[in-house]
């Protein structure tokens, strides 16, 4: 992880790549939507197909580019660099 005072900009992970996992977890966080009374999202099969058939290992980073955008800016939140916001 990487931070910039007390914002996180970014952090590393490891991909989940088993198939049975991420079902599991993502039947979970549909659940969690369903109580919350958000709709659904369908389940992507051909992930799921390519979990199937084998992955090599994988890492990355993921950079909150809202929050360095808004640090660059010298601004207190996320809100006022957030594009189409009036869409979400």
């Amino acid at each position: 992880e990487i931070y910039v005072g007390r914002i996180e900009l970014c952090n590393g992970f490891l991909e989940l790549l088993t198939e049975e996992e991420n079902r599991t977890r993502f039947k979970q966080a549909l659940r969690r939507r369903h109580l919350l009374g958000k709709e659904p999202f369908a389940e992507d099969q051909a992930f799921y197909k390519a979990l199937k058939t084998g992955l090599p290992p994988s890492c990355g980073n993921a950079l909150g580019f809202d929050r360095l955008l808004a640090l660059l800016l010298g601004e207190s939140s996320i809100d006022s660099v957030i594009p189409f916001r009036d869409l979400v």
